[in-house]
């Protein structure tokens, strides 16, 4: 599939510029944060935005994957579909925002009204970020290259509000703000880039057609609840910890993960380049999708593992260098959860797999056990371990999930295998049948 790999190339290295810049230039400016606040105050921050993306799947309704793959199959309804979208990510931003302030009210642990009043500011980010919808079209049609600069510009003008923010008296709050004000540049470039390539505008936004709308959530429903599951188990960590600890603990912890999920950024950068084109294949050609799906697989497989042992022996040594000593205590959380990043290069393959065979309900039973499990192991750890607890926490979570989860029904059992086949580098049964034949 030449074709595919050459159109894939430069979809990802669009991807990989605008997502390696934001990990990149993100994680310098988080090593600036949390050296210049400490731990307690970075705790703070970090217990606000993890109060902030337990709710945030509201604002998104699950629809970006499925919203791509509609416009994919049925270019001809754009407005309806993105109409519908748009009022759906609306009411959810709105849900959220009411969520997460009510979170920050009851279970904050310490300095309540700091919490508060961070949590109401980066609330209105999510209000924003509702109307990027308009992505979904962009990406649609392989712009690329528009979202990247797009997000590429909003986020370079963020780091420097962020900056400047540290400059500042009362720094959170105007961290918060610089967030807001990133979401608001974003929302207007995306626009703009969708009416200059497809005459598509806030203009072409309608009145609710409900019977759309009523379509859309059925179908975002399942993806919906995963992505519940998906924010339970990916920031609860923070969130529990900062209750149960209170806020150095998850300052030290935010900053031994922050290195490793700086790495979440590359998979997700190539299957968004991989996603449409997968789909295309999917609908036209089964067999050349499972072999192109097993070739990114194995790929992604080994670049996981090679980051997680590289991480693992240099943490001791990298760690405090960058954020200080007053953090050297969050060198064997980076050195435990760094191994899930395997995890997840492997898991953001396989969800396309779970994407087009239309496996909605498995993925969200996948996810929810990951859920449970982060937060028993946590609930068990935590008291025990501390930050090193919930670390071990999320590698067990990611790994259920990405992996184990797949061997146990027969319609996800061919996922399993291809996943063990690409761990171990053997080819797939669709490429050795073709060399056989050759």
């Amino acid at each position: 599939m030449p074709n595919f790999w050459n159109g894939m190339r430069t979809d990802t290295l669009w991807q990989l510029a605008e997502r390696g810049l934001r990990a990149g230039l993100g994680f310098a400016l988080s090593i600036l944060i949390a050296r210049t606040l400490g731990p307690v105050d970075f705790g703070l921050y970090s217990y606000a935005l993890a109060t902030i993306a337990l709710f945030a799947f509201l604002g998104q309704a699950g629809l970006e994957s499925l919203v791509i793959r509609e416009l994919v199959r049925d270019p001809k309804r754009v407005v309806p579909i993105l109409n519908g979208s748009l009022y759906l990510r609306s009411g959810g931003a709105v849900c959220a925002a009411l969520g997460s302030i009510g979170a920050a009210m009851l279970f904050a642990p310490t300095e309540t009204q700091s919490a508060v009043l961070i949590v109401c500011i980066l609330s209105l980010s999510g209000l924003l970020q509702a109307g990027w919808v308009i992505e979904s079209l962009l990406l649609a049609n392989r712009e690329f290259a528009e979202v990247a600069k797009t997000k590429i510009l909003a986020y370079g003008f963020a780091a420097g509000l962020r900056v400047v923010a540290l400059l500042l008296p009362s720094p959170l709050v105007y961290l918060a703000v610089a967030t807001v004000l990133e979401s608001l540049l974003c929302l207007v470039l995306l626009w703009r880039a969708s009416h200059r390539q497809f005459a598509i505008g806030w203009s072409s936004v309608d009145k609710p057609d409900f019977k759309q709308i009523a379509a859309l959530a059925r179908l975002a429903m399942p993806m919906l609840l995963s992505a519940f599951t998906v924010a339970m188990y990916s920031r609860i960590d923070v969130f529990m910890l900062g209750r149960m600890l209170g806020y150095e603990a998850a300052g030290l912890y935010t900053a031994g993960t922050l290195l490793s999920e700086g790495f979440y950024l590359f998979p997700m950068a190539v299957m968004a380049a991989a996603g449409p084109r997968l789909a295309q294949l999917f609908m036209h050609d089964q067999a050349a999708f499972a072999h192109e799906l097993h070739r990114v697989l194995r790929i992604l497989s080994a670049i996981g593992l090679g980051i997680a042992l590289a991480v693992t022996f240099l943490a001791p040594l990298v760690l405090p260098r960058l954020f200080g000593s007053t953090y050297a205590m969050a060198s064997p959380v980076l050195q435990i959860h760094i191994w899930s990043t395997w995890a997840v290069f492997v898991s953001a393959v396989s969800d396309a797999y779970y994407i087009n065979h239309d496996l909605r309900r498995l993925y969200l039973l996948k996810t929810a056990v990951a859920a449970i499990v982060n937060i028993g192991v946590n609930l068990v750890l935590i008291p025990r371990l501390g930050p090193v607890g919930a670390a071990w926490a999320t590698l067990v979570a990611y790994s259920s999930s990405a992996i184990f989860f797949g061997a146990l029904s027969p319609t996800t059992r061919p996922l399993f295998k291809m996943q063990l086949r690409a761990i171990m580098g053997i080819p797939s049964p669709h490429r050795i049948a073709r060399s056989t034949k050759e």
